[in-house]
Protein backbone atom coordinates (compact mmCIF):
# COMPACT_ATOMS: atom_id res chain seq x y z
CA UNK A 1 0.00 0.00 0.00
CA UNK A 2 2.85 2.55 0.68
CA UNK A 3 4.09 1.98 -2.84
CA UNK A 4 0.95 2.79 -4.44
CA UNK A 5 0.86 6.00 -2.16
CA UNK A 6 4.30 6.64 -3.18
CA UNK A 7 3.78 5.93 -7.00
CA UNK A 8 0.90 7.97 -6.77
CA UNK A 9 2.46 11.16 -4.92
CA UNK A 10 5.37 11.15 -7.74
CA UNK A 11 3.37 10.84 -10.61
CA UNK A 12 2.62 14.84 -10.63
CA UNK A 13 6.62 15.29 -10.32
CA UNK A 14 7.36 13.45 -13.14
CA UNK A 15 4.30 14.16 -15.49
CA UNK A 16 5.56 18.17 -14.73
CA UNK A 17 9.45 17.44 -15.99
CA UNK A 18 7.45 16.97 -19.03
CA UNK A 19 6.36 20.34 -19.65
CA UNK A 20 8.31 22.88 -21.74
CA UNK A 21 8.15 26.67 -19.55
CA UNK A 22 9.06 30.20 -21.06
CA UNK A 23 7.91 34.02 -20.92
CA UNK A 24 7.74 35.64 -24.44
CA UNK A 25 8.25 39.37 -24.39
CA UNK A 26 8.78 42.53 -26.55
CA UNK A 27 12.77 42.52 -27.24
CA UNK A 28 12.16 46.42 -27.39
CA UNK A 29 10.77 47.30 -24.27
CA UNK A 30 10.14 43.97 -22.55
CA UNK A 31 6.56 43.74 -22.30
CA UNK A 32 4.71 40.32 -21.76
CA UNK A 33 2.93 39.59 -25.40
CA UNK A 34 -0.88 37.97 -24.30
CA UNK A 35 -1.97 35.44 -26.50
CA UNK A 36 1.25 34.29 -28.30
CA UNK A 37 0.64 31.06 -30.10
CA UNK A 38 3.40 28.64 -29.12
CA UNK A 39 3.52 25.56 -31.01
CA UNK A 40 5.75 22.51 -31.65
CA UNK A 41 7.24 22.65 -35.04
CA UNK A 42 5.13 21.29 -37.86
CA UNK A 43 1.81 20.80 -36.20
CA UNK A 44 -1.40 22.66 -35.00
CA UNK A 45 -0.94 21.59 -31.58
CA UNK A 46 0.23 24.41 -29.08
CA UNK A 47 -0.77 26.52 -26.40
CA UNK A 48 -0.97 30.54 -25.91
CA UNK A 49 0.77 32.51 -23.89
CA UNK A 50 -0.81 34.36 -20.86
CA UNK A 51 -1.26 37.84 -19.31
CA UNK A 52 2.07 37.39 -18.04
CA UNK A 53 3.39 36.68 -21.25
CA UNK A 54 3.90 32.76 -20.17
CA UNK A 55 3.33 29.84 -21.13
CA UNK A 56 3.55 25.94 -20.71
CA UNK A 57 3.17 23.01 -23.11
CA UNK A 58 3.38 19.45 -21.83
CA UNK A 59 3.66 16.20 -23.13
CA UNK A 60 6.52 17.06 -25.83
CA UNK A 61 7.51 13.21 -25.70
CA UNK A 62 11.53 12.52 -24.67
CA UNK A 63 13.06 13.71 -27.35
CA UNK A 64 14.17 17.81 -28.76
CA UNK A 65 11.45 19.40 -30.28
CA UNK A 66 11.18 22.41 -32.06
CA UNK A 67 8.89 25.18 -30.85
CA UNK A 68 7.71 27.72 -33.32
CA UNK A 69 6.50 31.03 -31.60
CA UNK A 70 4.18 33.56 -33.79
CA UNK A 71 2.68 36.40 -32.60
CA UNK A 72 1.13 39.05 -34.48
CA UNK A 73 3.05 42.16 -36.06
CA UNK A 74 6.57 39.99 -34.88
CA UNK A 75 9.04 37.82 -36.90
CA UNK A 76 8.61 34.23 -35.92
CA UNK A 77 10.76 32.77 -34.01
CA UNK A 78 11.91 28.69 -33.78
CA UNK A 79 13.25 27.41 -30.61
CA UNK A 80 14.57 23.79 -29.94
CA UNK A 81 13.80 22.59 -26.39
CA UNK A 82 14.06 19.37 -24.28
CA UNK A 83 11.14 18.04 -22.64
CA UNK A 84 11.28 19.68 -18.61
CA UNK A 85 13.17 22.84 -20.15
CA UNK A 86 12.64 25.96 -18.87
CA UNK A 87 13.43 28.46 -21.76
CA UNK A 88 13.24 31.53 -19.31
CA UNK A 89 12.83 34.91 -21.56
CA UNK A 90 12.01 34.97 -25.04
CA UNK A 91 12.41 37.97 -26.77
CA UNK A 92 10.19 38.56 -29.98
CA UNK A 93 11.01 41.30 -32.48
CA UNK A 94 8.93 43.41 -34.20
CA UNK A 95 8.16 42.36 -37.54
CA UNK A 96 10.18 43.99 -40.52
CA UNK A 97 6.75 43.86 -42.79
CA UNK A 98 4.51 46.54 -42.24
CA UNK A 99 0.84 45.70 -42.63
CA UNK A 100 -0.82 47.97 -45.60
CA UNK A 101 -4.58 49.64 -44.89
CA UNK A 102 -7.69 47.92 -45.74
CA UNK A 103 -9.74 50.02 -47.93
Amino acid sequence: MKLLYTLLFCLPFTLAAQCITGTIVDASDGTPLVGTSVRWGNTTQGTVSDFDGKFQLCGTGKDSVTLVIAYTGYDTQEVRAMPGDQLGVIKLAAGSQVLEEVV
